[in-house]
């Protein structure tokens, strides 16, 4: 959010309530020098770039998967799941003290087959637990080594999913991010890939919203850092919009795994068109 003025480089000196301020606070100066009119330009190319393309302005959530599973989702009210305790007699969940048996999900909710197909899919599990309908066995554990008919499992870090997700997370390398990078205390720069061609919306007439897509550098560290742009997957050639601190320049071109310096506190803006 912007207040009036700060298009302009306009200050109220840290007061974020100057309603009642009738003196320089809340007056604009429209003198502008070279560098408040640099930075109202800059504003207007901000705006501009938002209007101009609809995956900057979504009007849903992202939701980190592919077209194929959120194309319809959002227009849908969430599934319910019938509940019913061990014996079966009620709808609802006990919550009598003397039944603390946790509540089973009804067979017919996940289909009559679903316990003999968790347990040929699964494998064998810890004492004491039982498997999830449509678990598979995690790599490592006997069912997964025992009669290996495909290639050594990799990390999801290390992974391209087949379907590119609406929103991607990238660590400085290109790799994906993974729980571990997320937790790390001292990781302030990431890149995020936003897929312009899986936008779970439709125009006024009906039409699937595409657009181009976007990947954006941010180096929120004090220095600068080098950027490994990922995969090509996400992008052959990537083209340059914006970069706050002018190390590169709008219209220059980048290829996937091409390292970019990103200055200290700066954010790069790249976009390619959408995949044909």
């Amino acid at each position: 959010m912007i207040a009036h003025g700060d298009e302009l480089g306009r200050t109220q000196q840290g007061n974020n309530n100057v309603y009642c301020q009738d003196n320089e606070l809340s007056w604009i100066d429209w003198d502008l020098d070279d560098a408040d009119a640099a930075l109202l330009e800059f504003t207007r190319m901000l705006v501009k770039l938002r209007r101009e393309h609809p995956i900057l302005r979504r009007r849903r959530f992202f939701v980190g998967r592919g077209l194929e599973k959120v194309a319809d989702a959002s227009h849908l009210e969430p599934a319910t799941v019938e509940l019913r305790p061990p014996d079966g007699t009620s709808t609802r969940p006990s919550l009598s003290p003397a039944d603390d048996s946790p509540p089973q999900v009804a067979a017919s909710a996940v289909g009559p087959d679903a316990t003999a197909r968790s347990s040929a899919e699964s494998g064998p599990t810890a004492p004491g637990r039982t498997a999830k309908p449509g678990a598979t066995a995690k790599a490592g554990s006997p069912a997964a080594t025992a009669e290996p008919d495909g290639p050594d499992e990799t990390s999801a870090a290390d992974e391209t999913p087949e379907v590119l997700p609406d929103i991607e997370w990238f660590d400085i390398t290109g790799d994906r991010m993974d729980a571990v990078d997320w937790n790390n205390s001292y990781a302030r720069s990431v890149m995020v890939f936003l897929n312009g061609d899986v936008i779970s919306e439709r125009d006024a007439r009906g039409v699937p919203i595409v657009d181009d897509s976007f990947l954006m550098l941010l180096n929120a560290h004090y220095e600068s850092l080098d950027f490994v742009l990922p995969a090509q997957e996400y992008g052959t050639t990537w083209t340059v919009v914006l970069d706050t601190d002018h190390s590169v320049e709008p219209g220059d071109e980048l290829a996937a795994g091409d390292t970019l310096t990103a200055e200290g506190r700066s954010v790069v803006v790249l976009t390619r068109d959408p995949a044909a």
